[in-house]
C-alpha cells in the first residue's frame, strides 16, 4: 500500500468517526429553545417573552382594552402554561390615591 492509499484511508475513517460522533451528539442532547426578548402586537392585545432565570422563560400577555396584564411560564413537566402573576394596569397607571 502506497502512502497515498494509506493517507486516503486514514481520512475516510477519520471522516465517518467524526460523522458517527455528531450524529450521537445531536440526538442525545437537544437543544434548549430561547425565545428571549420578542414582542408582537395584535388589535388590543400585545405579546413579549422575557428570561426569568438562565432556564426559564416568561410569556407577557397585556390586554389594552381590559387594562390587564397577565404574565406565563412554561412548566415542563405538566407541559402547559402556567400563570405566573396578573396584574391589573389600570389601577396601576393610577397611582396612590392622596
Amino acid at each position: 500500500m502506497d502512502s497515498r492509499n494509506l493517507a486516503l484511508a486514514v481520512l475516510t475513517v477519520t471522516a465517518a468517526i467524526l460523522f458517527v460522533g455528531l450524529v450521537v451528539v445531536s440526538t442525545l442532547s437537544p437543544q434548549q429553545a430561547m425565545a428571549l426578548g420578542q414582542m408582537d402586537r395584535a388589535g388590543d392585545y400585545v405579546v413579549a417573552t422575557g428570561q426569568l432565570q438562565d432556564s426559564t422563560e416568561v410569556v407577557y400577555i397585556a390586554d389594552a382594552a381590559e387594562g390587564r396584564l397577565n404574565v406565563y411560564v412554561y412548566d415542563i413537566s405538566r407541559r402547559q402554561l402556567q400563570v405566573l402573576d396578573a396584574f391589573d394596569l389600570k389601577s396601576q397607571l393610577r397611582g396612590p390615591r392622596p
